[in-house]
């Protein structure tokens, strides 16, 4: 809507900021706080370490920031290579090869071999649920991705069931997207179920009011139903929320001679 250029973009520079585009706040967090605690073990490590082991933390621990600082603006971390550089070194800088180990001793009262069994527990079952919760924030987009796209495929196909039942997947999975509901009424447009359409990208808007992708659909679908006021709103909306874009050349200074 306020950008300067008209073309259309689907991936931004920024792990970060595409994160919390995608996951939300919550799958932006984790990545976030998995970036800062990555580097905040290495500096502890690299200042608790000597000599040798101190060099190859602290080399290994700038690595990792410059991988990480790099993913705030930079694209380049959706090369695999790269990125496969940049989690080797933070499983280097938290593993087990670079940890400080202090000389074994007689155990106090205190830390009874129930308590460090309990401490052991709570630890590992927290870094399981947050591994979970990471492999879910990644998995359940994914999922429905792969939907959408078998029911473009089944439309390309000329098989509109089997387009309709994916699609239904893809809601099933995520309920709260507007893809979902995007090929939902572009698949029942194709079967000529207008008004079916009408609903379902009517939902679509219900989730992401932003997209003018869906402003546009609606304003075709509308048009199709003899619906001129609403069709015309609907194009309006698209054009207010990419203003740019060729395909609405000429629409703003209709709308202003109006």
């Amino acid at each position: 809507e306020h950008a300067s250029f008209p073309y259309f973009l689907k991936d931004a520079h920024s792990l970060y900021l595409e994160t919390l585009g995608e996951l939300g706040l919550v799958g932006f967090i984790l990545v976030l706080a998995l970036a800062l605690a990555g580097v905040a073990v290495g500096v502890r490590r690299s200042l608790q370490s000597s000599g040798e082991p101190r060099v190859t933390t602290a080399a290994l621990t700038s690595l990792f920031v410059a991988y990480a600082a790099a993913a705030g603006f930079d694209w380049i971390w959706e090369l695999t290579a790269v990125s496969v550089v940049g989690m080797v070194a933070l499983a280097l800088v938290s593993g087990p090869a670079t940890g400080v180990y202090k000389p074994l001793r007689s155990a106090r009262p205190a830390e009874s071999a129930d308590w460090t069994s309990r401490r052991r527990f709570g630890l590992g079952l927290l870094t399981g649920l947050t591994a979970w919760l990471l492999i879910v924030a990644q998995a359940i987009p994914l999922l429905a991705d792969r939907e959408v796209a078998r029911s473009q495929a089944a439309v390309d196909g000329s098989d509109p069931g089997k387009a309709m039942d994916a699609a239904e997947v893809a809601r099933d999975i995520q309920p709260w997207a507007s893809t979902p509901y995007l090929q939902l009424a572009l698949v029942s447009e194709v079967q000529g179920d207008v008004e079916g359409a009408r609903t379902w990208i009517e939902k679509a808007i219900e989730r992401d009011a932003r997209d003018w992708q869906l402003w546009l659909v609606s304003a075709r679908l509308e048009t199709k139903l003899g619906h001129v006021d609403e069709a015309d709103r609907s194009l309006r909306r698209a054009t207010e929320l990419n203003p740019r874009s060729p395909l609405f050349t000429g629409l703003e200074d209709e709308a202003t001679s109006d």
